[in-house]
């Protein structure tokens, strides 16, 4: 008999027989010991994801920006909010850099790091626009939205390459094509389902700290404003179907968060939906209202 050539599905395999072990250790035992066992495996994981990204993430966008007084700007508003996150979730070191980059932006690593552009901070008008923005990162943090993606898509890249291994070689092909656009559909629902929850989580962070409840609103309609201005000089423009995108539209969001604060008693105008909001805005341009 041919030796057997070792092939990707064999560590599949051990990585799955490795994946039943650790949730019988995960939730074996007395609830509490589990719960602190599996809370500890969570910040380990955090903390390590977030080490690894940092230097590719920070090179990526220019380094770090090192001027003094857009960074006492941006720590000022960290520091407030930072603090409401921490209530929520205790385990994590939380801080802030600038990033040289130009272009406006903003991220959160697993593990407690945020990071935002000074394309970003230059962008928007004031702190409570910088607040929402960075309430929604540490949303992603708290969360350990990070995380749980990279988790979920290496387990289902070794669920795939399990399936086709069984599949016959004249169909792999077809069979790739339909896995990946599977796993496509699946990460983006779920990191639409994780910038929602962010948005929400992130509202009450910022108004906790202080900040106006509109602010991430406002901060997505600048930046909104400043990717339509970008297609207009570049004369390009990428249709993405709504299903597809990894965050949902920006109007859709904006619609939800005003829901949120009115939900909690402020008082914020709430869009109806596509078809009202474009009702209303041609009987203003027909009335002159």
């Amino acid at each position: 008999m041919a030796r057997r050539e070792i092939r990707l599905f064999d560590l599949s395999v051990v990585l799955l027989l490795a994946l039943i072990v650790i949730v019988g250790w995960f939730y074996g035992g007395p609830p509490e010991e589990a719960q602190r066992r599996r809370a500890a495996f969570v910040t380990g994981v955090d903390n390590f994801l977030g080490g690894m990204g940092t230097p590719q993430l920070v090179a990526q966008y220019g380094g770090i920006d090192e001027e003094p007084e857009i960074n006492a700007r941006v720590k000022a508003i960290f520091d407030k909010v930072a603090p409401v996150a921490r209530e929520v979730r205790g385990d994590l070191r939380y801080e802030i850099s600038v990033l040289k980059s130009d272009i406006p932006n903003a991220f959160s690593l697993p593990g407690g790091r945020t990071f935002i552009t000074r394309g970003l901070v230059e962008l928007l008008d004031d702190d409570d626009q910088i607040a929402g923005v960075l309430g929604h990162e540490l949303a992603h943090t708290v969360q350990s939205h990070g995380s749980k993606a990279f988790g979920r898509d290496l387990g289902m890249i070794l669920f795939y390459d399990f399936l086709l291994d069984k599949v016959e070689d004249h169909q792999r092909a077809e069979a790739a094509e339909l896995a990946n656009l599977t796993l496509a559909l699946v990460s983006t629902g779920y990191s639409r389902a994780a910038e929602t929850e962010a948005d929400e989580l992130g509202f009450l962070f910022a108004v906790k700290a202080g900040y106006k409840p509109l602010g991430l609103v406002e901060a997505l309609e600048k930046i909104e404003a400043y990717q339509k201005e970008q297609e207009k000089k570049s004369g390009r423009r990428q249709d993405v179907p709504e299903f597809f995108r990894t965050h949902p539209l920006t109007e859709d969001r904006i619609r939800h968060i005003r829901q949120v604060a009115a939900d909690y008693g402020y008082d914020v105008y709430v869009p109806g939906d596509a078809v009202t909001e474009a009702l209303r805005r041609y009987h203003r341009e027909a009335t002159g209202e």
